[in-house]
């Protein structure tokens, strides 16, 4: 998402460069989702980073949305997934991809 003013030609002097306005705001945002395939239950939730602090967010989140139910959950290998500090909780079990999967 963002703002990108497209400049077009501007008439200057010979020998002037043209000044010309530009706005290169940007808005990132980023959307942690789990899907159950044969229920098609889906979880989402957006947040403002891709980091292992709102990833354990968002499995916090999640297991308070699943209550007494248990997710068994295909991790890939990035790097927020497999930080150290990462406490997954009891009804969310991980199961990491092989490194080089399709």
């Amino acid at each position: 998402m963002g703002l990108k003013t497209i400049t077009g030609r501007l008439i200057t002097a010979p020998g002037v460069k043209p000044i010309g306005l530009s706005q290169w705001q940007r808005d990132n945002f980023y959307l942690y989702r789990v899907v159950e395939p044969l229920s098609g239950y889906s979880f989402f939730y957006e947040f403002s980073h891709l980091d292992s602090d709102c990833f354990q967010r968002f499995l916090e989140l999640l297991s308070a949305e699943l209550g007494e139910d248990v997710a068994v959950i295909q991790f890939d290998q990035g790097s927020f997934h497999t930080v150290k500090t990462l406490d997954c909780p009891e009804n969310i079990i991980p199961i990491f991809q092989p490194p080089h999967s399709r």
